[in-house]
This record gives C-alpha cells, sequence and structure tokens, in this order.
C-alpha cells in the first residue's frame, strides 16, 4: 500500500477552525498571566524581606548664634556638611550609638541618612531609610537627640528644635505593578496562541475526510456523529448510499477499529440498519493478536474486504497507516474508511453547510 504520508499537506481551513474553537484559551491565559506576573512583582518588591526599606523622616528648626566678630549669624552650615556632622562629630555620633539597632553598624547607619537642607538654612530634614520599621525609628530617635543637644557643645547654635516626625512607612522603589500585569498579559496572549497554532498544526489526528483521502489514499464512505451532535442530513444520506454499494455482492466484511471492539459493534449496528442486512457485519477489535486469530473466522478469505473506522480527531494518521500497512500485509483489503465520532458543529462550519441541508 503506498503510504501517502510524505504528500500530505495541512489542510488551511481545519487548522483555521480548530485554532478558532480554542481561541477562549488566549484571553484566559492573558488574564492569568496578568495576573501572576502582578502578583510575583508585589512580592518581590513588598513582600520579600530582602526588598524592604522603610522610611522616617524627621524636620529641625536652627537657630544661628550671632557672630560678633562679624556681626551677624553663623550661616555656613549646608546640607553636605550635615551629612557629615551628623556621624562625624562626637557629641552627635555618640547619641547615635546609644540608639543604634542591634546588628546595624555606624557605617549602615550613616549609608540610611540623608541630611536635606532644601531651601532655608534654617530647616533641616533629615531622612532614614532602613530594612525595618524599628530600626527607621531607633536611628531616627538617636539623630534627634544628638541634634537638640549639639547647641549645648557649639557656640555656632542657640538652639535645634525638632519640629516633627513621620511614622516609618514601608516604601515601594520604582513601583511598576502595571507594567508587569501589561507584560504578563501580553506574553499570556501571544505565548498561548502560538502554543495552539503550533500545537493544532502539529496535531497528527484525523477530522476531516479530505484529510484521509489525502493521507491514506483510500475512499472515505461517510461520517458518524458522536453522541448529542448533529450532521447535515445529506451525510447520512451519503453514508448510506455508500455502504450499499460496498456491501453488493459481499456476504460479509470486517469492521475494523483501533480504538476498541465496542466502536466497531456499535459502527456494525449502525451498518447493518442502513443496509438492511445485505451483508454481515463483523466487528474486529484492530489489535495485532485479534486480526492473526481471526484469520479462520472473519478474515478467512485470500482477501477479506474491510472497513476501518477512524475515530475523529483520536486516531493519529502514523498508527492508522501502521494498522494499514498491517491489514495489507494480513491480505485483508480496506475498501472505505468511516470517520466516527465527529463533531458535528466543526463539520457544518468546515463545509459551510446548514444542519439540515
Amino acid at each position: 500500500m503506498h503510504n501517502h504520508h510524505a504528500e500530505e499537506n495541512l489542510s488551511g481551513r481545519s487548522l483555521y477552525l480548530r485554532v478558532l474553537r480554542r481561541l477562549w484559551i488566549v484571553p484566559a491565559a492573558a488574564l492569568i498571566a496578568a495576573v501572576l506576573f502582578g502578583l510575583l512583582y508585589t512580592a518581590r518588591v513588598t513582600v520579600l524581606k530582602s526588598q524592604r526599606r522603610y522610611k522616617e523622616t524627621s524636620k529641625y528648626y536652627i537657630t544661628f548664634a550671632f557672630n560678633e566678630q562679624l556681626q551677624k549669624a553663623y550661616d555656613y552650615y549646608n546640607a553636605a556638611t550635615w551629612d557629615d556632622v551628623l556621624y562625624a562629630h562626637p557629641a552627635i555620633r555618640e547619641r547615635i550609638e546609644e540608639k543604634l539597632p542591634e546588628g546595624m553598624t555606624m557605617e549602615e547607619a550613616q549609608a540610611a541618612t540623608e541630611a536635606l537642607v532644601l531651601s532655608d538654612i534654617r530647616y533641616l530634614t533629615v531622612e532614614v531609610t532602613c530594612r525595618t520599621a524599628e530600626q527607621a525609628a531607633a536611628l531616627s530617635e538617636g539623630i534627634r537627640e544628638g541634634l537638640t543637644h549639639f547647641p549645648d557643645v557649639m557656640e555656632e547654635f542657640t538652639e535645634i528644635e525638632f519640629l516633627s516626625s513621620t511614622e516609618p512607612q514601608q516604601i515601594i522603589i520604582m513601583d511598576r505593578t502595571r507594567n508587569a500585569v501589561l507584560l504578563g498579559a501580553f506574553l499570556g496572549l501571544v505565548f498561548s496562541f502560538c502554543l495552539i497554532v503550533l500545537k493544532e498544526a502539529a496535531d497528527d489526528g484525523i477530522y476531516t475526510p479530505e484529510e484521509a483521502v489525502s493521507r491514506f489514499g483510500i475512499p472515505v464512505l461517510g461520517i458518524l456523529a458522536k453522541e448529542g451532535s448533529a450532521l447535515p442530513a445529506r451525510f447520512e444520506k451519503m453514508l448510506e448510499a455508500d455502504l450499499r454499494e460496498l456491501c453488493k455482492d459481499k456476504d460479509r466484511i470486517a469492521v475494523i477499529s483501533g480504538q476498541g471492539k465496542a466502536e466497531a459493534e456499535k459502527a456494525c449496528g449502525i451498518l447493518r440498519s442502513m443496509t438492511g442486512g445485505a451483508c454481515e457485519a463483523v466487528p474486529v477489535f484492530g489489535s495485532p493478536e485479534e486480526i492473526v486469530s481471526l484469520r479462520g473466522g472473519a478474515l478467512h478469505e485470500k482477501e477479506t474486504p474491510a472497513v476501518l473506522l477512524l475515530s475523529y480527531g483520536k486516531e493519529k494518521g502514523c498508527a492508522a497507516q501502521n494498522l494499514l500497512d498491517f491489514l495489507s500485509q494480513q491480505h485483508v483489503r480496506v475498501e472505505g474508511l468511516i470517520l466516527t465520532e465527529a463533531d458535528g458543529r466543526f463539520l457544518t462550519r468546515y463545509y459551510g453547510m446548514e444542519k439540515n441541508n
């Protein structure tokens, strides 16, 4: 028997309809991926301990002492100076060390502190950013005690008054949750669509009579719909006419199924009903053992005529070709194919027919 596998052409319409019926997966996958990416990003930025940061902001008002020699107030302290003074001057450094959180070094504390003189040199803002709220609060308290007592040892200041402080608040660095969600949705959309197309394109199942004829070079006698599905009326008439023609001048015919004997027995019942019992239909499970064991029974002739059942979508082309080759070697002449358990809605759309046609 000639193997048509190498000459097989992909049915564009069949592929299109099979992809179309699975398109609902694409928005579902996009939604799932969007939620997943959003949760993963949120977990990484706000949940993982290594990414947590807490900030406490304190504000101070500085009253400079009057310089008798220059006849003006001391005013040469700027932001860079305060960054250095907080950890360089012993009067402040000692207070910070007393309140230093457990497990934190002075170098880490200095790196976590930023002193800002935004406009007026009399207003000083100190920001402390730490891994925990407790660390931020403790470090801010140490700086506060050091600054408020600093005028006691420095003649340049009359007073450094503590004005206010925020509660330590968790901060999110570069919150891109929206971008993560959009990226997840886009990737879910693209990958799910590509996977559906690739899966359907690589599917070796038999979905239409044309695919079976193109692949095996054997005529398709007709189509049997699965339970709960309906085909256009013309398909039943075509199958009945083909079966009557096939059974003409034949006493018996083997109905072979690779999916199980139950499918073969069901098809035999339909065949007998359509042909009025013109010839005996013998159900055969397409296993090598059963085919060989029936050589003295249903398959007793030199070349026994047979019908091979192809289960819609489930029957793989390579497996069906292998069975056809084995049947040929056993002198079983397959005269026709029947597509069983077919999806009536799919085939109706494939042929562009109405159900009552």
